[in-house]
């Protein structure tokens, strides 16, 4: 078990207990914000009495956490969406070119009971990297081409997985996923490029998870 910073010395300052062999891939960057938007259920533990709240999101290896930005009066605790309780995630559009400009959103939907949890990350960054981003699809394809030539070669344990051989299979997909992350510069991405590679990346670990 480890404590983690993040946003040190600002006034969202937060921290993220992790679990043994939990290693932290993104964190949403500080010039950008979050908002956890929730509905098809409430989400009491994370949010109180209301549905929405900004937080620090943070993906790890096996989990998304939404942790409650400061000054958190509310005293709300942080929500974790581990992989294996996730169908998928997905982009999701705005109604129009003007909300797309202010922000983009994406959803995760968990198993239980169908519930539906919404990531809006928030404030257009100014400048636009676009050698960066070129090679952030190119490093998402190679990660992808990797993922379909793993999948097809990875073996069982016993005729089924074993909790050691998907540790090592996230693992790699860990290593994967900040090799990409690598080629992006998150400091100046917009906030549709963010989501797209934070819903890429949830989605491979969410298919190994339910593999």
């Amino acid at each position: 078990m480890a404590t983690v910073k993040f946003d040190e010395g600002t006034k969202f300052e937060t921290t993220l207990e992790l679990e043994d062999g939990e290693g932290v891939i993104f964190v949403r960057p500080l010039k950008n914000k979050t908002m956890v938007m929730y509905s098809d259920g409430c989400l009491k533990p994370l949010i109180g009495q209301s549905r929405s709240c900004y937080a620090n999101l943070v993906i790890t290896n096996k989990r998304i956490a939404a942790i409650p930005v400061p000054p958190n009066k509310k005293n709300r605790s942080v929500g974790s969406f581990y992989f294996k309780d996730i169908n998928k995630a997905a982009m999701e559009k705005g109604r129009d070119a003007a909300e797309d400009a202010r922000s983009a959103t994406f959803k995760i939907l968990l198993k239980p009971k169908g519930e539906t949890v919404r990531f809006m990350i928030l404030y257009q960054m100014s400048l636009k990297n676009i050698v960066n981003i070129t090679q952030a699809q190119m490093a998402v394809d190679s990660a992808n081409n990797a993922a379909v030539i793993g999948a097809s070669l990875r073996t069982f344990d016993e005729a089924h997985y074993t909790s050691k051989s998907l540790d090592k299979y996230y693992a790699k997909m860990a290593e994967n996923a900040k090799a990409r992350a690598g080629n992006m510069d998150f400091s100046t991405a917009e906030h549709a490029e963010i989501r797209d590679y934070l819903v890429d990346v949830i989605n491979q670990f969410v298919e190994i998870a339910n593999s």
